[in-house]
């Protein structure tokens, strides 16, 4: 699953790309490959997986999906102390 948000576009955070099993770990690779910084939430990327991709999430997760991208956005502030491809396991939240 990977997900962004460009506020010139979209009222909300969007789906990139979803996938699972095989792709799914071929796109977390490409992504630290990249440098990307990587979150993991089964919980929430079982909820999102089957949006198309350049669709907006729904508002009921608006704020799951937000803590996320803050997750992200401190990975990307604190950029310097982190190691290249690292990634965060997110806490599944049952009540998003």
């Amino acid at each position: 699953m990977a997900l962004g948000f460009d506020s010139r576009r979209h009222a909300a955070p969007v789906v990139l790309s979803a996938a699972e099993g095989n792709l799914a770990e071929r796109i977390i690779e490409s992504a630290r490959a990249w440098d990307i910084p990587v979150v993991e939430n089964a919980f929430l990327a079982k909820l999102l997986v089957d949006l198309p991709a350049g669709k907006e999430i729904p508002e009921n997760l608006y704020r799951a999906v937000a803590a996320i991208l803050a997750m992200v956005y401190d990975l990307e502030r604190n950029r310097s102390g982190n190691e290249k491809g690292q990634s965060i396991r997110a806490q599944a939240r049952h009540d998003v």
